[in-house]
């Protein structure tokens, strides 16, 4: 058995990070705690801080997000258009309680979001886009479970945290102008 497959047996079996470092040691192989988790984080395992472990996710679910979003742009031919409405719509739309304008509000926001779907969003490139210039430090308060999702989403996508919220600001500067 390799060293990483002896990492990972250890892990699984819920021994610490630290402690599996010293029995791979024991065992004549020089390991360092930073080497055990070089394995882990390449074998796709994520340390949950709550849960304080190491955790195996899917390695598929990034895959699966992309081929539904592109299967849903290639086959969903959907037009764009905001088309005038038959007598029958307008009936239809005053027992739904819609206006013709609200409905056509209602069609834009789709055609927005249906077009967001279209541009994938890959987290990783857009962070490897940033400029790094002179980083400082600033502290903000934001809610816990606001803390506790950036924390736990950034842990499972491998990304600085800092990164994350630069990245985040950035693209709210973007959507409300600066």
């Amino acid at each position: 058995m390799d060293r990483a497959e002896l990492i990972i047996k250890l892990i699984k079996e819920g021994y610490s990070t630290d402690l599996v470092a010293t029995k791979i040691r024991e065992q004549g192989i020089p390991t360092s705690k930073k080497t055990v988790r070089k394995v882990l984080e390449k074998e796709g395992f994520v340390y949950d801080r709550r849960l304080k472990k190491w955790l195996k996710y899917p390695t598929n679910v990034k895959r699966m997000e992309t081929n539904v979003k592109e299967t849903l742009s290639h086959e969903l031919n959907i037009k764009q258009e905001v088309f005038d409405l038959e007598p029958n719509a307008i009936s239809l739309l005053n027992v739904m309680g819609l206006s013709v304008d609200q409905l056509n509000v209602l069609k834009q926001v789709a055609n927005e979001r249906l077009n967001d779907v279209d541009s994938p969003v890959d987290v990783h490139a857009a962070v490897a886009k940033l400029k790094y210039r002179d980083r400082g430090n600033k502290t903000f308060y934001i809610s816990r479970a606001i803390a506790e999702d950036t924390a736990i989403f950034t842990e499972r996508n491998a990304l600085k945290l800092s990164h994350f919220v630069e990245l985040a600001l950035l693209e709210a500067m973007e959507k409300y102008g600066k």
